[in-house]
């Protein structure tokens, strides 16, 4: 999927237990900013409906097809695994097209968004049979993998917005995502339950002149410790569908830099919240459909696995035996 510029708002429903797959609607003109409606049980919108003018985030929200339903009561300590795409598209609402005068090149470069990213996330969120949570809004209005202090949250075009659209884009295209996808790992935590979260990103291959040694990149907090555990298996795993491929720990970037599996991570203890980050290599995803799809076969088989192993060891935990992350308390 190639997401295109300037279109119009597509609000992504929210997946609540019993909600079939698909990617909403927007709602209507005047809507409240803060909250997108959610998607009430047996109501399948079509994929890729563009809302009104002026509506709200164009975010997306899907459980694949064959999915079970988001469990609102997991077992205790069972694993529950979540698909997000923070930089799925490259799209600017209408209302701020004006101030985007001049950024086509920006905007299809990996500035604007992360090219393949939302393809991948879709195989391993299928492979997963895991709800996946998007946005198609480019990263230039605003960027939902920043915290709200962030330094680039903002770019060199939204940061001239009027002070009363920065507080309507934030909401909209910042806020909504990361507290929905939030919503969604504290409810199955206060349930009993853990939460296996995989954030897939693309990086550009050169960055300032300089080519990058790397195809995929595996981003963890080596500080916690079940979360390093699993990083390391997903990675091996990896390498061993893809022998040929760079795969490296916390490279390009480092695990704990500013992002939303870093700021779920303050809020969810190690032992229930694991948040990984996924870096394919553009170069990668850029070069045809075909390799395109060897390299998200890879990581979505390699994910399966994992998390198939993470869930059978919360099965142990519970007839009292000890799993790949320890006892579960």
């Amino acid at each position: 999927m190639n997401p295109g510029e300037g279109a119009n708002s597509e609000e992504g429903a929210d997946l609540e237990e019993g909600a079939g797959p698909g990617e909403g609607a927007g709602p209507e003109e005047g809507a409240n900013p803060e909250e997108g409606a959610d998607l009430e049980e047996g109501v399948s919108p079509g994929e890729g409906a563009n809302s009104e003018e002026g509506a709200n985030s164009e975010e997306g929200a899907e459980l694949e097809e064959g999915a079970n339903p988001p469990r609102a009561e997991p077992e205790r300590g069972a694993w529950s695994p979540l698909v997000t795409c923070e930089h799925g598209g490259n799209r600017v609402p209408g209302r701020y097209a004006t101030w985007f005068d001049g950024a086509d090149e920006a905007l299809a470069s990996h500035r604007g968004w992360d090219p393949g990213a939302l393809e991948v996330a879709r195989v391993v969120a299928r492979s997963l049979r895991a709800p996946l949570r998007y946005s198609l809004t480019t990263r230039l209005v605003v960027d939902p993998n920043r915290s709200s202090e962030s330094a680039t949250l903002w770019s060199e075009w939204s940061r001239a917005l009027p002070p009363a659209e920065k507080i309507r884009a934030r909401a909209e295209h910042h806020t909504r995502h990361r507290r929905r996808i939030e919503r969604w790992v504290r409810e199955r935590i206060e349930g009993g339950g853990r939460v296996v979260h995989l954030g897939i990103h693309s990086f550009t291959p050169v960055l300032d002149g300089v080519a990058r040694k790397v195809d995929i990149g595996i981003l963890f907090d080596p500080g916690r410790s079940e979360e390093s555990t699993f990083a390391r298996a997903l990675l091996a795993a990896i390498a061993a569908r893809s022998p040929h491929l760079r795969i490296r720990e916390n490279e390009p970037y480092r695990g704990v830099d500013d992002g939303l599996t870093t700021t779920l991570r303050s809020h969810f203890p190690g032992r229930a919240y694991l948040g990984i980050e996924i870096e394919v290599n553009q170069a990668l995803l850029t070069g045809g459909e075909a390799q395109r799809g060897k390299v998200a076969a890879a990581i979505a088989g390699a994910a399966r696995s994992e998390v198939s192993a993470a869930i059978a060891g919360a099965a142990q935990e519970v007839v009292g035996g000890e799993g790949p992350f320890g006892e579960f308390s």
